[in-house]
């Protein structure tokens, strides 16, 4: 586990792995062990909060919804150099344009995109349009340093799992009205 170095009064370094690092500096009171906007994306994709203990960063986040049965793939190197949020948007399009021009019987739709910005993460579907964001911004020109594409799985015993997330139901009036 990595070790962050703290200054402390005595002129000495005392010696602070990330967890305690992060845990410290949670920005969740209730639960320390889960930041406030990856703990909302967790609760959308399927209750991939429940299924870990941590989740300070979006290696953390990608585990979990990986073991709540999604299938979670880098799709980065769609994005030019410096993306926005707004550009991820356009992105999102030619992509859902492209799966559906070469779509073939075994491959599965993507069906939600989380977006890593510095500092925060959020949640968009397949489309384009914001599932969860803490942090809503009217334009948004925040830089985007991940991108990942979420589908579920080929397996029939999750099929029904899958089905019942928030992220596959389109009339979820949580989601609609923006209550998590």
């Amino acid at each position: 586990m990595a070790t962050v170095f703290k200054p402390t009064t005595h002129g000495k370094y005392a010696y602070e792995t990330f967890r305690e690092f992060a845990k410290r500096n949670s920005n969740n009171h209730l639960n320390n062990n889960q930041n406030v906007c990856i703990q909302a994306v967790a609760f959308v994709l399927n209750g991939a909060n429940e299924k870990v203990r941590y989740l300070h960063n979006c290696e953390d986040l990608i585990r979990a919804v990986r073991l709540s049965g999604f299938q979670v793939r880098s799709r980065k190197s769609n994005l030019k150099k410096n993306a926005t949020v707004g550009s991820a948007r356009e992105v999102i399009k030619k992509l859902k344009a492209k799966e559906e021009e070469k779509f073939f019987w075994f491959q599965v739709p993507t069906r939600a995109y989380i977006v890593r910005l510095e500092g925060h993460i959020l949640l968009l579907d397949g489309e384009g349009k914001t599932i969860v964001d803490t942090d809503p911004r009217k334009v948004d020109r925040r830089k985007v340093t991940g991108f990942y594409a979420v589908s579920f799985l080929h397996d029939v015993k999750n099929a029904e799992m899958h089905m019942n997330s928030p992220i596959y139901r389109k009339d979820n009036e949580q989601i609609k009205r923006g209550v998590y």
